[in-house]
């Protein structure tokens, strides 16, 4: 029987390999283009075609205090520079590409996770 779904095996961000949290539910963006579709005046329909670059939303770790994760994550977002990053399924999928994490990155001191979203340019099923 083939694997659809399950835990991600190895997860890596700037040569640093994480360990994603339990409870994670990781969501893969492929990227190319969506589709915004708006009615105009007369009825019919204008669509805007915007760019979506590739990357993973979703992502949640569970922090390692000691190795300082949250400090590691910090450091990749406040790079003026993509860093590497690479991830492989239960089904042995290897997804990799250089990245920026997108928008805000959170630690949860409840539950010793932080969250975050990565986006780049090259980053994809390999």
């Amino acid at each position: 029987m083939k694997v659809r779904g399950g835990d991600v095996k190895y997860f890596a961000l700037a040569g640093r390999e994480m360990d994603i949290a339990n409870e994670a539910e990781l969501t893969i963006i492929p990227g190319g283009f969506t589709n915004e579709s708006l009615p105009t005046g007369n009825g019919r329909q204008h669509v805007n075609k915007r760019q979506s670059l590739p990357g993973i939303d979703d992502v949640q770790i569970s922090v390692d205090e000691v190795r300082d994760d949250v400090g590691h994550i910090r450091s990749v977002s406040n790079s003026t520079e993509a860093v590497p990053c690479t991830m492989i399924t239960a089904s042995d999928t290897t997804y990799v590409g250089s990245v920026f994490i997108e928008g805000e990155y959170n630690h949860n001191t409840g539950n010793g996770t932080c969250s975050f979203a990565v986006r780049g340019e090259n980053f994809g099923k390999i």
